[in-house]
C-alpha cells in the first residue's frame, strides 16, 4: 500500500500586511480538499490531508519534513500570492515570510507533485466545491477501486518531481470570487474526464496522469484568457512511459 501524504497551503493576504487579499484562496484550498478526498480525486483519507493556513515557515517546515519520512508519495499545493526575484519564483505563505525557491517547497518524497496557483510577476469556485464531494458518495467497492488504482499508477511511476505552475515567468495568476482560475480549470477539467470516462461503462479503472490533467487546464485557462492579459501555465516534468496519477475513473 502507497503511503500517501497531501499539504495544501492558503495565504490569501498580501505580503507585508498590504490590503490586498486574495478572495479565491479559501475556495482553491477546499475545492482541493474536496476534489482528493472524492473517489474520482483518489479516495484519499481525511487523515492523509493537512490543510494549513498562512503557517509560519517553521510551521511549514515541520510539516514538510515529517512528509518525507512519513510517506512515499506527496502531494504539495499552494494557493496565495507569488512573484519571480532573482531567477526564483517565490511564494508568500504569510504577510511576514516567503519561500524563496520551489525548491524548498518541496518534502523530497521519492514521487511528488507540486501545484502552485500563483503570480510569477518579476519584482525588483463553490458550486464545484459541492459538487466534488457528492461524487465521493458512490458505492465502497467503486471507491476501493479507485484508490487502489491511484496507489497502482503512483507505484508505476519512475521516483522524480512534478510541478505545475499557474502562469509563466513574468505573468500574473487570474483569480476570482470562486477560486483561481487555474485550480477552478485543472479540477474541472479533471471531473469532466472522469464523468464521461465512467459513462462509457469501463470495466477497470482508468487514470488521468498529470501531464493530460495539465494539458486540459492549460487549454481551459488560455480559452478564458482576458483582452491583455495573458496567463500561460507551466508544468515541469520528465519524459517517460509513466507518470504521476492525477484522477481516476
Amino acid at each position: 500500500m502507497i503511503r500517501r501524504k497531501a499539504i495544501i497551503v492558503g495565504a490569501p493576504r498580501e505580503v507585508g500586511g498590504g490590503a490586498a487579499i486574495l478572495a479565491g484562496v479559501s475556495k482553491d484550498v477546499q475545492l482541493y480538499s474536496n476534489f482528493l478526498r472524492s473517489d474520482h480525486g483518489g479516495a484519499w483519507l481525511t487523515d492523509e490531508i493537512v490543510i494549513l493556513r498562512e503557517p509560519s515557515s517553521r510551521e511549514l517546515s515541520q510539516h514538510l519534513a515529517a512528509a518525507r519520512v512519513s510517506a512515499d508519495y506527496t502531494l504539495t499545493i499552494f494557493s496565495g500570492h507569488g512573484g519571480h526575484v532573482d531567477r526564483c519564483s517565490r511564494i508568500y505563505i504569510n504577510p511576514q515570510e516567503s519561500i524563496r525557491s520551489i525548491e524548498d517547497f518541496r518534502t523530497g518524497a521519492a514521487k511528488e507533485l507540486t501545484i502552485c496557483d500563483t503570480c510569477r510577476t518579476i519584482e525588483g469556485l463553490q458550486k464545484l466545491a459541492e459538487d466534488t464531494v457528492g461524487l465521493a458518495r458512490v458505492p465502497d467497492p467503486y471507491r476501493q477501486s479507485c484508490r487502489s488504482a491511484f496507489d497502482q499508477a503512483v507505484i508505476q511511476a519512475p521516483s522524480f518531481r512534478e510541478i505545475m505552475w499557474a502562469c509563466s515567468v513574468g505573468e500574473t495568476a487570474s483569480d476570482t470570487d470562486e477560486g483561481g482560475l487555474f485550480s477552478k480549470s485543472l479540477v474541472g477539467c479533471a471531473l469532466q474526464w472522469a464523468r464521461a470516462t465512467r459513462r462509457a461503462q469501463q470495466i477497470t479503472r482508468q487514470v488521468l496522469n498529470v501531464p493530460n490533467a495539465f494539458a486540459y487546464a492549460k487549454t481551459e485557462v488560455q480559452r478564458h484568457n482576458l483582452p491583455g492579459h495573458t496567463q500561460t501555465p507551466e508544468h515541469v516534468t520528465q519524459r517517460g512511459l509513466h507518470y504521476l496519477p492525477f484522477a481516476v475513473a
